[in-house]
């Protein structure tokens, strides 16, 4: 249980700072124009999809290799 918590909690480190940079600062003016979009994003549905993608990866991964699953399995 603990691999699975940590490998959530890895996602979202990586994933909130690839995509916040992407977001919020790389391509700001763009996501701005988009007439359809929200001015505030929604953090705890942004948060939420991130645990569950994690967790579904890391179930994943797990299926996947079994008890051989290591580290690097993970960031490949």
């Amino acid at each position: 249980m603990a691999k699975h918590l940590l490998s959530i909690l890895t996602f979202m480190v990586v994933s909130f700072a690839a995509q916040g940079l992407s977001h919020f600062a790389i391509n700001a003016e763009h996501f701005a124009s988009v007439s359809f979009m929200r001015v505030d994003p929604i953090i705890p549905l942004g948060l939420l999809v991130m645990v569950l993608q994690g967790g579904l990866l890391s179930l994943a991964l797990q299926a996947w290799r079994g008890k051989s699953a290591k580290i690097v399995d993970g960031l490949i």
